[in-house]
This record gives structure tokens, C-alpha cells and sequence, in this order.
């Protein structure tokens, strides 16, 4: 019989003109921790707060990133999936509970949308939110998203879940908060932090109603027979200087690129397959 986990239920979520794929995999609320998993979490204890966003209502007031490392798995299963089993029912995950994990286009969800979780360090605090007009706790009034490394790809793919949230919510990118700005003792995001204002603007491009189809996010299939990515683009009329291949490559998911034929052959394939992505 195997370890990994089933999604209950897998859902799709649109925005932006791109379909995000969510297995959705809620921890139950008869779950109870196996061991002392944290100090707010002891052994016999609720493996989650069993308790409604926004004082009860279920309404969220913003969505908040964070970073995770990236781990290898068996080539049976993705990261998205061994977090959340690691949460539950492995019990191996210190007390943090999120809504979300996101490993490239893998979407494993959690929580329900309308449940706290345990993500931010800010326990039942609220602090002014970014517009200055209210209150918001981390964990209190949050979503929580967990970007699982630091592939272009997870980010895009987490950027687009935002949008699709915050929309959900009737929320925007104003309400997309840092895991840093509800415990600053935290570096996290760490791998978005340095370019937070460019995941922003990545969130609100698919919030925006002039978003491009999902069609558009990808060259069209290829028909070219040899084996240079260099002239399969060229065959489609597309550029094909090794700069623009580099661009290519970080939207596929492929860090580091140096023009190497395993990289180039990648590449060829997913165009050939029409799936190949175009740089953002």
C-alpha cells in the first residue's frame, strides 16, 4: 500500500486566463497531534486551531507568503504532497499549519479557505494592516500560502494563486502580506523578499482583467523535426538568442541555464509538446 497522500478532492481555480490544479487535502478536525509537536500543539491535541478566520465569520482579510526549502522526494511524488504529509498525519512539521503548498505547478491545499492556521508568529495579535485603514492578524485573519523553494516557476504559480484568492476574497494585491510583516524577527519569504515588489506586480498582472489568456503563456506547438532548439524557434519565428533562451529556461523551470544540450534538449521537448512557456 503506499505513503503518499490522495487528494480528496482536486479542484481547478482561474485566473488571469491561466487554470491552477488544487488537490485539496483538508487536515480533519478530529486530527489530533501523535507526539508533543510544538508548545501550543502537545500530544492528544487539535493538529490545527479548529477555529474561523476573522472572528468567527470565515472572512479573510489578506493572504500571507512564505518560504520553505526545497527538498527531494521519490520520483513518485512532489514536495507539495511530502509537506503536507509531513504536517499531517506525520506530525513532523513543529506546530506550522498552512493553507497551501506550492511546488512548481503542484498545489496541495490544507486548511479550508475559511480556517485559521498556524503560519504567521504572531499567535492572536493584530497589527495595523498595510493600508493603515484597519487591523489584521497573521493567523487570525490570514490565508497562507508556502512557496516551496526558490523555482521561477513555484513563484509564478504561487502568484497566481494569490491573485486567485484575494479575488475569491474580494481583496487586492494590497492585502498580500509577508510572513516578516506579521513577526519581523523572520526572514521570510526569504527567497521572494529580494524582489517582493516584482511578485506583487506579478500578482496584480493576474488580477488585472487585460491578463492574456493562458494560450497565449505558451509557443505553439512545434512541428520542427531535428534536434536545435536554436532553429525550432527560429522555425516558429520566435527569438532565439541565447539571452531569450535563458528567459525560456527560468519560466520552465530550468535554473542555471548554460546552453548545455540537457537543458537544450528540455526545452525542445516542451515546445514540441506545446508546452513550453513563454517568458513573463
Amino acid at each position: 500500500m503506499s505513503v503518499y497522500l490522495k487528494p480528496d478532492r482536486t479542484y481547478k481555480a482561474s485566473i488571469g486566463g491561466r487554470t491552477l490544479t488544487v488537490k485539496e487535502k483538508i487536515i480533519p478536525d478530529g486530527a489530533r497531534a501523535k507526539r508533543d509537536v510544538a508548545a501550543w500543539c502537545r500530544k492528544g491535541e487539535p493538529m490545527k486551531p479548529c477555529k474561523k478566520l476573522g472572528e468567527g465569520s470565515g472572512e479573510a482579510r489578506g493572504v500571507v507568503i512564505h518560504n520553505t526549502g526545497d527538498i527531494q522526494t521519490s520520483p513518485l511524488t512532489d514536495p507539495a504532497e511530502q509537506y503536507t504529509r509531513a504536517t499531517w498525519p506525520n506530525c513532523h512539521m513543529s506546530g506550522a499549519v498552512v493553507h497551501f503548498y506550492v511546488w512548481k505547478s503542484e498545489i496541495w491545499q490544507n486548511l479550508a479557505l475559511d480556517e485559521r492556521g498556524w503560519h504567521a508568529g504572531d499567535a492572536s495579535s493584530r497589527r495595523p494592516d498595510k493600508s493603515e485603514n484597519g487591523f489584521v492578524g497573521g493567523n487570525l485573519d490570514c490565508v497562507a500560502i508556502e512557496c516551496i523553494g526558490k523555482d521561477p516557476e513555484s513563484e509564478e504559480t504561487c502568484a497566481a494563486l494569490a491573485a486567485w484568492l484575494l479575488k475569491r476574497f474580494g481583496l487586492g494585491v494590497e492585502n498580500l502580506y509577508t510572513h516578516k510583516y506579521f513577526c519581523p524577527s523572520k526572514n521570510c519569504p526569504e527567497y521572494i523578499l529580494p524582489h517582493w515588489d516584482e511578485f506583487e506586480k506579478k500578482t496584480a498582472k493576474y488580477l488585472s482583467p487585460d491578463a492574456p489568456p493562458e494560450t497565449e503563456r505558451y509557443f505553439g506547438a512545434c512541428t520542427y523535426a531535428g534536434r536545435s532548439i536554436v532553429d525550432a524557434l527560429r522555425s516558429i519565428g520566435e527569438e532565439n538568442s541565447f539571452s531569450y533562451r535563458k528567459k525560456i529556461a527560468a519560466a520552465n523551470g530550468i535554473a542555471g541555464y548554460k546552453g548545455l544540450a540537457s537543458q537544450n534538449s528540455a526545452l525542445l521537448k516542451l515546445l514540441k509538446e506545446g508546452k513550453l512557456k513563454k517568458p513573463v
